[in-house]
This record gives C-alpha cells, sequence and structure tokens, in this order.
C-alpha cells in the first residue's frame, strides 16, 4: 500500500489513515502520522546514553532535557574525539 492509497478522505472532510483509523483536519499531520508509525524510518541513536529517536531534532530535544547539551555542542565533540584518534594513527612511523 502505497501513501497516494493508504490515506482518504472522509465525507466528514477528515483525512484518514486506512490503516488504522487515525482522522485528522490536516493531511500532513496523517501523511506524518503514516511516517511515523507505518513506515520503517531510520533511527538516530544518542552518542551518551542510546536512546533512539526517531529524528535528528528529537535528538536535540532529547539532549538539550536529558543531558543539558545543545546538539551541536555533542556534534563538535564528537567530531573533535574522531579528529583527535586521526593524527595519533598517523604519528606511527614505520621503520
Amino acid at each position: 500500500m502505497t501513501l497516494a492509497t493508504s490515506i482518504m478522505k472522509t465525507s466528514e472532510g477528515l483525512f484518514q489513515c486506512l490503516k488504522c483509523g487515525y482522522q485528522s483536519k490536516k493531511r500532513d499531520h496523517v501523511v506524518r502520522h503514516n511516517g511515523r508509525i507505518h513506515e520503517t524510518l531510520p533511527k538516530i541513536k544518542c552518542p551518551i546514553c542510546g536512546k533512539v529517536t526517531l529524528n535528528e531534532y528529537s535528538l536535540a530535544e532529547h539532549t538539550r532535557i536529558a543531558h543539558k547539551l545543545k546538539l551541536s555542542d555533542l556534534k563538535k565533540a564528537a567530531s573533535a574525539a574522531t579528529e583527535s584518534a586521526q593524527p595519533a594513527a598517523k604519528k606511527i612511523k614505520k621503520k
């Protein structure tokens, strides 16, 4: 079932998910519902605690609330850790 065939407009003017019956006045809400509930989406894992979120916005909110960090700070720390590991490998000289 494709997205186009999984949403219909009811006689009351609501949009309805044909997979589960969820209804909304706005088609975009049913489309978003369909993506979050019925489709397999890539998951994003928090590098600190392992919590799985559906998108980067949710990860940003999680890191801000749970870890008192901005997502940008988390990305900078991860980038710095990766960069500091790479030069160490380059410093080793073969004899």
